[in-house]
């Protein structure tokens, strides 16, 4: 608004006069001889005031604008050093950050470093446990034969201790019935003993008896006769006392011997007894020992069973790492293989595009021939049509320029068709094999026109097996068995087609009709395309139906 204003100010200036220059006000000056009435000079005056109070308005207002100006290049100035910190900031911000990255960086590669370092301390464990575990097991499988080694032992020792219990009970039956036999024939002997003593005494008695009463009855006779009675009694009772005196001595000793047995049975009863004692103290140990391998046995049992679980385990995560493995490289193949089918279907796409501009351009080339070929056939024809009149016959010099301009079109129709067959442009057979891969670097060994090769993948002019003569190279040749067995497979399905006449086999044979119906059966109706199938050799290329406008 300000300089809006100035502007007007500086367009009031230039029409009021020369009043006022640079904002200040300047004297009018006026000729000696000019008068001025009174309102002209009341107009000057008002206009002198108006444009003294313009020059103070524009005065306050370019103090204004100084000031302004001054402010805004103060604030300027500011922005400018504010600006400037904060790229200073900003500088320090990102040395912060880029060295707080590297810091971060520096610890990721040491956390990768102690990650890798640890990963390698576990794979050792791994490995150390695994050798431990299986040195473990090979010293508890060791352990376990040595204690059913042991355990055998204990069990043939077990059946031995059994059989000489059952020895021992056997031979202590055996002592307590001969204790009981011998006490029994002691307590009958003592009888026998006592009762012959009684016996003994009784006779003695009885005879003593007898013997008073005889000498009683004897005392009366002579003392001889008594006295040698008595005398022969007393030997005969002597002797009898001997014999009794020697049975008792054999009794006395027969009891001796009997006591001296029984002192040495005994002592055998003590031995045995001692015996078994000692017996049932290795019995108890061995028992106990038992018990404890017993132990030891069920908690190898429980180890064995858990390393079993371990290695059921550890087969089965094997499994599962081997079918990951297996996943991970089927999926690896698969992505190659997907990736392999992108990159094929990407040269396919490709190579279709190329082969379809390609196939535009030659296309283009071959209409653009055959126009040329066209035009020069019908150039020919109108000459000759327009120097021939019915009726009429060619001199010497038309006949010459006829002949030399058909030359010339028939050379330039030859030169055409030669470039065509360089250029393989030709038309396209029924089941003709895929185009060259190594076309390019035949047809970069041509030397022919830039304008008709540029990027072209063409068909060769001539295959084997185009003229039908001799079978193509991927033809299968069916043999005569094939053919009937084609042929009598076809027999039932197509009978009804055999009548049938068909227009492009004329033949009478069934089996060629058949065979020409299963060929023909369940194919589209094709239509020719713009270029005829006629096989080179056999005639010109066919030319395409151009109107021509006259």
């Amino acid at each position: 608004m300000s300089k809006a204003k100035a502007k007007t100010g500086k367009k009031v200036g230039k029409s009021g006069g020369a009043g006022i220059t640079n904002g200040k006000t300047t004297p009018l000056t006026f000729s000696k001889g000019s008068k001025l009435d009174d309102t002209t000079k009341q107009f000057y005056l008002w206009q002198m005031q108006l444009l003294q109070d313009k020059v103070i308005k524009y005065q306050r207002q370019n103090d204004e604008l100084v000031v302004a100006s001054a402010k805004f290049q103060e604030k300027m100035e500011g922005c400018i050093a504010e600006k400037h910190e904060v790229v200073e900031y900003y500088k320090i911000l990102v040395d912060t950050k880029s060295f707080e990255y590297n810091q971060l960086h520096e610890k990721y590669l040491t956390l990768k470093q102690i990650l890798d370092n640890e990963q390698e301390q576990c794979r050792k464990q791994m490995m150390n446990i695994r050798r431990e575990a299986d040195e473990h097991q090979s010293q508890i499988v060791a352990e376990n034969i040595t204690l059913s080694s042991k355990l055998a032992a204990l069990e043939e020792f077990q059946l031995q201790r059994d059989a000489l219990m059952a020895k021992l009970e056997r031979m202590e039956a055996e002592l307590a019935n001969k204790n009981e036999e011998f006490n029994a024939n002691l307590t009958a002997m003592e009888r026998k003993l006592i009762s012959n003593k009684e016996r003994l005494k009784a006779e003695m008695i009885v005879r003593i008896k007898g013997v008073a009463t005889e000498f009683r009855k004897v005392t009366d006779k002579t003392l001889n006769s008594t006295i040698k009675r008595t005398l022969s009694e007393n030997l005969m009772v002597g002797t009898q006392l001997a014999k009794m005196s020697d049975k008792t001595v054999e009794l006395i000793e027969e009891n001796e011997a009997q006591f001296a047995a029984k002192a040495k049975l005994e002592q055998k009863v003590v031995l045995l007894e001692t015996n078994e004692k000692e017996l049932t103290k290795r019995y108890q140990k061995c028992y106990e020992t038992l018990n404890g391998f017993r132990q030891r046995c069920l908690q190898q049992e429980e180890i064995i069973d858990q390393l079993r679980n371990n290695n059921v385990k550890a087969t089965e995560t094997k499994i599962e790492l081997e079918q990951l493995r297996e996943e991970s490289n089927y999926l690896r193949r698969e992505i190659k293989r997907l990736a392999e089918m992108n990159d094929n279907f990407k040269k396919q796409h490709f190579n279709k595009r190329l082969v379809s501009l390609t196939e535009m351009e030659s296309r283009e080339n071959l209409e653009m021939m055959f126009s040329n070929a066209v035009d020069n056939i019908r150039e020919l024809v109108l000459s000759m049509s327009q120097r021939a009149e019915p009726g009429c016959f060619f001199d010497e010099k038309s006949l010459n320029d006829i002949i030399k301009l058909k030359n010339e079109i028939f050379q330039n129709l030859m030169i055409i068709l030669k470039s065509s067959l360089k250029l393989g442009i030709r038309p396209v057979c029924h089941g003709q094999m895929p185009p060259d891969e190594n076309f390019d670097e035949k047809l970069s060994q041509m030397k022919l026109d830039s304008s008709l090769i540029k990027g072209k993948r063409l068909r060769p002019h001539y295959k084997l097996g185009d003229l039908g003569l001799t079978p193509r190279p991927d033809e299968h040749i069916s043999t005569n068995k094939e053919k009937m067995h084609r042929i009598y497979q076809l027999a039932h399905a197509n009978s009804s087609k055999l009548l049938h006449k068909n227009v492009k086999c004329q033949t009478a044979s069934t089996p060629l009709a058949l065979l020409h119906a299963h060929q023909t059966a369940g194919k589209p109706k094709k239509e020719p395309p713009v270029l005829g199938r006629v096989p080179t050799g056999q005639g010109p290329l066919p030319i395409p139906k151009i109107s021509i406008s006259k």
